[in-house]
C-alpha cells in the first residue's frame, strides 16, 4: 500500500469464487497463534476457562475491524 492514496483499492476486483473468509480465518489463526504462543481453542463444546489468551483475542478481533471477543472466536478461531 506505500506510495497508495488511502482511497485507492489495493485490488480492482476480487474474483467471486475466491473464498475471502477461509483467507481471514487462516490469517486470524496464525495471529492469535503467534500473538499468544497458544494453540487454537478446541473447535466444539464450551471453552474451558483461562483457556484463551483474551488480550490476543482481542488484538485478533482489532486486526480484523470486528472488535468483537465473539465474532472472532465464533467464525475464526475455532
Amino acid at each position: 500500500m506505500q506510495g497508495r492514496s488511502e482511497e485507492e483499492k489495493v485490488f480492482a476486483r476480487i474474483p467471486s469464487r475466491l473464498d475471502i473468509h477461509a483467507y481471514r480465518r487462516q490469517y486470524a489463526q496464525a495471529l492469535y497463534q503467534q500473538l499468544s504462543g497458544l494453540p487454537l481453542p478446541p473447535a466444539t463444546g464450551r471453552l474451558p476457562r483461562g483457556i484463551l489468551d483474551e488480550e490476543a483475542v482481542l488484538a485478533v478481533s482489532r486486526a480484523l475491524g470486528h472488535n468483537r471477543r465473539d465474532v472472532v472466536l465464533t467464525y475464526y478461531l475455532r
